[in-house]
């Protein structure tokens, strides 16, 4: 009699209710193909989308759900920089001879600037096959490498001169921030990739000073500014940090199976995250609507908005978190 109350426990606390948090509301499909989010406000959408057919930039107004393509093309769009507005962007175009579906060591790889909807070709002296790496946030400077090299070259586009940051045999330089005309770079080495160190490279003076604090990995505040949230990885748990007192929500391994280093407020109350939707103020922890982890699905968030961008086999759609 003692164990068939004690199983009557048992599965009366496992019959319970999961916290009910928001839910997905689906509207408009704004692309079929592989689409890759460049720029998501509350007001505006840009993707980068790779079809069987062309390749494109895509320009979405989310007020009024009108789409215009900033850019088409049959060639394959290799990869692409921006700057923060999207009112530059240098494009790495393939024209190889395989077809869309398929790169080889023989095609051809241009890079083209594009500003608005005007596209011009982008040469760089002494760069015949150039990787492209980033663009400034003022879309004044492209920075790219010789194909198989591991130094820095930096085009400014308003003078036309560059200006280069040589890396060692066993490095390779990448960019980690920026800020005006000078960028914070990484410098990995090959041995040991995961201890980098950093250097400020002004691109006004080409002068190179080390070491440099690399971006530092802030908390992620709320709209009104009154609560601060972490991800902490080990042991999984996020922590929320309001009026100088912490609360934290220590996760299970299977809670934490999506868990991931980011997180977004919905609002000034509601936090999403890999592993589901948090309620800051009681801590506790909503599931994430079916069909939006792993393969089936994914979300991505706008910063204090219940605008999000939802991604599964089909397409891409935008859609609406309703609810708590």
């Amino acid at each position: 009699m003692k164990l068939l109350v004690a199983l009557v426990c048992v599965a009366s606390a496992t019959a319970a209710a999961a916290p009910k948090g928001p839910h997905l509301v689906v509207g408009k499909r704004v692309s079929t193909g592989n689409a890759t989010t460049i720029l998501f406000t509350s007001t505006r959408l840009v993707f980068a989308e790779e079809s069987s057919k062309t390749s494109a930039l895509v320009d979405v107004d989310l007020a009024t759900g009108t789409q215009k393509d900033l850019f088409r093309t049959k060639e394959q769009l290799v990869g692409y920089e921006c700057d923060a507005a999207v009112t530059v962007c240098v494009l790495d175009l393939n024209t190889g001879p395989h077809g869309r579906e398929m790169l080889s060591t023989g095609d051809v790889s241009r890079l083209v600037v594009l500003e608005r909807t005007h596209t011009t070709p982008l040469s760089i002296t002494g760069v015949p096959h150039p990787m492209l790496i980033d663009v400034s946030p003022d879309g004044r400077y492209v920075l790219v490498r010789e194909e198989l090299a591991r130094n820095l070259i930096a085009y400014d586009r308003t003078t036309k001169t560059q200006v280069s940051l040589s890396a060692t045999p066993t490095e390779t330089l990448w960019v980690d921030s920026w800020s005006g005309s000078t960028v914070t770079v990484t410098h990995q080495p090959q041995a040991n990739p995961t201890y980098p160190t950093y250097s400020a490279w002004n691109l006004t003076t080409d002068a190179s000073t080390t070491p440099a604090a690399p971006r530092a990995q802030m908390p992620v505040m709320s709209p009104n500014n009154t609560r601060a949230a972490e991800i902490v990885i080990v042991p999984p748990a996020i922590r929320v940090t309001e009026a100088g007192k912490t609360r934290t929500r220590t996760l299970t391994e299977k809670e934490a199976e999506w868990l991931a280093y980011d997180c977004e407020w919905l609002d000034d109350r509601w936090l999403a995250t890999g592993s589901g939707f948090l309620d800051t103020t009681t801590m506790t922890l909503a599931p994430l609507p079916k069909g939006t982890t792993g393969f089936d699905g994914s979300l991505e968030y706008v910063h204090g908005s219940r605008t999000v961008l939802y991604g599964n086999p089909k397409g891409t759609f935008i859609a609406t978190l309703v609810g708590p």
